[in-house]
């Protein structure tokens, strides 16, 4: 091969590599929380990565992930946030031993608090081939990043895809990824307690020996604010002090107690 024709074949791929970026962002890489949105208004889902389950959805308190109104304003309209027709749900697959798989579920009440269950808790301990069966829909939709059109913004890995495509949040049935102990969330019945207003779904972990338990509220606020809560647990510092301030009333009731006994 002459030079001329190097030059041409590392332009031609070097476009080729160029078209691959600009078609679709990169595949979500296991471990990951994936979120999908679905209309019955739209032909098209929208599906973001929310990060690792250990980096966005590990550290008590709330953790902000991103915002997204900018691209559920472009695919869903302005009024997004206000139509009955637009639901999400969110999903994760480890693929381990234990087949550890995430799945969120709708709360019950919209007058529940960040961080705390507020949804019906799923009974039972899943089989490994229900697990498997569950991960292998989440791998195939991750995947489907690389081929969909990038809808990335403010660090968030993110895509639109037509929701007949095979790989997409609607085809693999991603409201199937609880089982049918859950629904998907929607925004007909907003939250609009704890300083806000937005629709929040629980975010569950399932392994093929343990039932499923509940790690913390995944929120989205009208102005498109993703956010993730766990309750805070009180540092041992702040164990201290109470344990500090009941001992001083502890002996101060004692003395208290004893010299009224003695008189």
């Amino acid at each position: 091969m002459n030079m001329n024709k190097m030059r041409l074949t590392a332009i031609v791929a070097c476009g080729l590599a160029m078209a691959s970026v600009a078609a679709g962002a990169s595949n979500v890489p296991l471990s990951d929380i994936l979120l999908g949105f679905s209309s019955t208004a739209s032909p098209t889902d929208f599906e973001v990565d929310l990060g690792s389950i250990g980096t966005n959805f590990s550290s008590p308190g709330t953790t902000f992930i991103g915002n997204i109104n900018t691209q559920l304003t472009s695919i869903y309209g302005s009024n997004w946030a206000t139509q009955s027709t637009l639901t999400f749900g969110a999903a994760g697959y480890a693929s381990d031993t234990n087949k550890t798989t995430w799945a969120t579920g709708t709360w019950t009440s919209t007058s529940g608090t960040l961080g705390v269950q507020n949804s019906v808790a799923p009974a039972g301990v899943l089989s490994s081939s229900s697990l498997a069966a569950a991960g292998a829909k989440i791998v195939t939709v991750s995947n489907g990043f690389s081929t969909a059109t990038d809808q990335s913004a403010g660090g968030l890995n993110a895509v639109s895809i037509a929701a007949s495509n095979s790989s997409s949040y609607d085809a693999q049935d991603i409201s199937n990824f609880r089982y049918t102990k859950f629904a998907d969330a929607g925004f007909s019945q907003l939250v609009t307690s704890n300083n806000g207003t937005y629709a929040a779904s629980d975010l569950y972990k399932f392994q093929k020996t343990v039932a499923g338990s509940f790690i913390g509220t995944l929120s989205l606020g009208t102005n498109g604010d993703v956010n993730f809560t766990i309750a805070a647990i009180p540092e041992p510092s702040v164990y201290a002090a109470l344990l500090g301030v009941m001992t001083v009333g502890f002996v101060g009731f004692r003395r208290w107690f004893g010299g009224r006994a003695l008189a």
